[in-house]
């Protein structure tokens, strides 16, 4: 969807950028969560409110009728402080795999592919949460108990 040339588009987009910078303002200390709560509220019945313009563009109703559907979850990441408003870390995530099948052409059997997989989720969740990867996979393979306290959450 080009939000240059869609009034309808360029007005969801802003609306959801406005949200993201609303959302670090409304976590701050101090604020209520009344106002939070109301704020959510408001971006809420925005999106609601374009959603009911009357569209004729086939990519514009498209979209429209997926934001309708999801209409529950778009704020999500407003409600709740460590959800992240886009999926970038999961596409990234992604991209490592996909850069190593592109390259070496695949894997030569499931149990590789399903090694890798494994052994990349272990190296992202100890990146994620700021743990040395080097010494805690040696302390995983040494089967050394407690060495690495993943955190939850």
């Amino acid at each position: 969807m080009d939000a240059e040339r869609s009034v309808w588009a360029y007005r969801v987009q802003q609306l959801l950028r406005k949200s993201q910078r609303a959302r670090e303002k409304i976590w701050q200390d101090g604020v209520p969560p009344k106002l939070r709560e109301a704020v959510i509220r408001y971006y809420q019945e925005a999106l609601d409110a374009l959603n009911q313009m009357p569209l004729t563009n086939k990519e514009e109703r498209r979209l429209q009728k997926r934001l309708i559907k999801h209409t529950n979850w778009i704020f999500t990441f407003m409600a709740y402080p460590d959800v992240p408003p886009d999926n970038n870390s999961s596409e990234r995530a992604l991209k490592t795999a996909k850069l190593k099948d592109k390259v070496s052409g695949g894997f030569r059997s499931a149990q590789g592919a399903s090694r890798f997989a494994q052994l990349l989720s272990l190296t992202q969740t100890l990146r994620k949460q700021k743990l040395a990867i080097l010494p805690s996979l040696t302390a995983l393979f040494k089967g050394i108990e407690g060495a690495v306290s993943f955190h939850s959450g």
